[in-house]
């Protein structure tokens, strides 16, 4: 990105390039209770019961729908680990979960 930005402002022949000012980040109600609890470490049998199957996701635009979320899966262990499956991709990682975060390492 860096390196196009320097070939465009050197193709713009000393043409003024508008800026555009940043806005200010809005603030949040920090005093309201949470919607979503904490997961409880009795919640870690639930994550370890199953498969579990990507059937979407949002991002900050807007929401996207997995078409075959049976070919997205990830069936996490008691013991830590995890077994992912990406189409006709297949992965083993690590996975720990802290409160109601689950922070997940690929790779040997």
């Amino acid at each position: 990105m860096l390196i196009l930005s320097m070939l465009l402002a050197a193709c713009s022949g000393g043409r003024q390039i508008a800026t555009v000012e940043p806005t200010a980040v809005p603030t949040i109600d920090q005093s309201t209770e949470p919607t979503v609890a904490p997961v409880e470490t009795a919640s870690l049998d639930l994550l370890t019961a199953g498969t579990w199957k990507w059937i979407g996701f949002t991002d900050p635009t807007q929401q996207y729908s997995v078409d075959q979320p049976e070919s997205y899966t990830l069936a996490f262990q008691a013991d830590g680990t995890v077994n992912i499956k990406a189409d006709c991709n297949t992965a083993i990682g690590a996975y720990t979960v802290e409160g109601s975060s689950i922070q997940i390492e690929v790779g040997p």
